[in-house]
């Protein structure tokens, strides 16, 4: 008989079938990771998620807007989201310096 077991997403606590569980807890992370670290940018200075640089506009509303997430990005890594996006060329989250280093959980 085949026993499933269970991960818990260390973020939300959601609970996940262990077999698939790496794949969608990354993602599941970084999705969470992300709404947290947008709603401190509106509070205060933060380093770019995209690239880590400390080259974000003290007005939230003058950097990029992502096109892959719900954040905002500085003008740079905007204009090579766009480029990306004219190239049809994939890219993702997991690749971004705020999922590498986990900006809110420090």
């Amino acid at each position: 008989m085949y026993e499933s077991t269970y991960t818990n997403c260390p973020l939300c606590g959601q609970a996940y079938e262990t077999k698939k569980a790496k794949r969608i807890t990354e993602k599941h992370l970084a999705d969470g990771i992300i709404k947290l670290y947008a709603e401190r940018q509106q509070q205060e200075h933060l380093p770019c998620p995209m690239c880590g640089q400390d080259n974000m506009d003290e007005n939230v509303s003058r950097n990029a807007k992502s096109r892959i997430a719900p954040v905002q990005i500085c003008n740079e890594c905007g204009m090579r989201e766009a480029i990306f996006a004219f190239e049809v060329r994939e890219h993702s989250v997991l690749d971004w310096w705020l999922i590498d280093t986990c900006f809110p959980c420090e």
